[in-house]
């Protein structure tokens, strides 16, 4: 509840164009005690406020300016949202308040243990801690998830984020290992082992699983984000980010040794001369797609999809695999049939073999 006494005296006695002496001498009290009222130091005793409101021809409430809080629980979602944005310590009482009003409403909640994790540096044990316990909580609550876009895997990271803020390492590598469904905690996982609980060879294993996932995950992202721009006709764009992802890949192929590296290489330059053909320039796109295909036969001629063939990955055994077709050459097939213009794809292949 917001009370706002002291600007409606100020602006009450502006409007009737009195002094704080002439306002005084209407209620008989000092000139100190008005200009208290004005300034938020002190408030008037309720016979005066009634007094007050009679003189102005107010009710009391509008001349308390009292507004009511909305304090259900979107409203108090909002605020508790808000605090955690503006990274905000003195919104610890509005979290608490709002615990106690809404205990068991998964929103209230797990917004609380953001607001707790992402205030934690202000006071380390208690607000971690805090988060954690919250985050414990809002698993039991899980059901009511609904559309919110938290999911329970989330909260297992979070959970882990805070045990690692007090200095709990071992215990964040343990939550995650417990919940690290199809390897997504891998790289967390590796990152905490190795910064923070010193196990690097353990640390390896599980970073290695993450390149490979990070890598596949690269080229699906690249060859999507190069066939929206593609679809925009912005070839700018679409030729950069191809370009971005050669660099990128090149840095994990191993001198003398074919991996799957090769394959995603020949499948991007074939999209990248599409490209250069779409930007009229047909000398680059026959240049690049030539590569692409010398790049695709020399690999299909030693197809190797061993995950220990991809630089820096350490792995007792492994192989990696995509959704680019059987060989580099049906890659490039899977890319021309996804831009869907088989003009242009049909023009690329005849000046290649002129």
């Amino acid at each position: 509840m917001d009370i706002k006494i002291a600007e409606n005296i100020r602006r009450l006695r502006k409007e009737k164009k009195l002094t704080q002496e002439q306002l005084a001498e209407v209620f008989g009290v000092t000139v100190g005690a008005v200009h208290k009222w004005e300034a938020g130091l002190s408030v008037p005793d309720i016979k005066i406020i009634m007094d007050m409101a009679d003189y102005f021809d107010l009710s009391v409430d509008v001349l308390l300016g009292y507004e009511m809080k909305d304090n259900g629980p979107e409203a108090v979602i909002k605020r508790i949202q808000k605090n955690l944005d503006e990274k905000n310590p003195d919104g610890v009482e509005e979290a608490e308040k709002a615990l106690s009003k809404y205990p068991n409403n998964f929103m209230v909640v797990t917004y609380s243990a953001l607001f707790y994790l992402v205030i934690g540096p202000y006071d380390e044990k208690r607000y971690y801690k805090r988060a954690y316990e919250l985050f414990e909580k809002a698993l039991l609550l899980i059901d009511q998830k609904g559309n919110s876009g938290i999911s329970e895997m989330s909260i297992y990271s979070y959970m882990a984020q805070a045990k690692l803020m007090l200095g709990e390492g071992d215990e964040a590598v343990e939550i995650l290992k417990k919940n690290n469904c199809e390897g997504i905690y891998n790289d967390i996982i590796g990152y905490t082992l190795t910064s923070f609980c010193h196990k690097h060879d353990e640390a390896e294993f599980f970073l290695s699983y993450s390149l490979i996932q990070s890598l596949r995950n690269l080229t699906e992202m690249a060859l999507g984000m190069a066939n929206v721009y593609i679809s925009r006709e912005d070839y700018e764009s679409a030729e950069q980010i191809i370009k971005w992802f050669i660099t990128i890949t090149d840095g994990l192929k191993k001198e003398d040794t074919f991996s799957i590296v090769d394959k995603y290489k020949a499948v991007a330059l074939s999209l990248l001369a599409y490209v250069y053909l779409k930007s009229i320039h047909a000398t680059k796109a026959v240049s690049t797609y030539k590569t692409a295909l010398e790049v695709a036969k020399a690999y299909d001629a030693n197809p190797n999809y061993d995950a220990n063939s991809i630089r820096f990955v350490k792995l007792p055994s492994g192989s990696v695999h995509d959704l680019l077709g059987k060989s580099a050459l049906d890659g490039i097939e899977k890319v021309f049939e996804i831009v869907n213009d088989d003009k242009t794809v049909a023009k690329l292949k005849r000046l290649a073999e002129e």
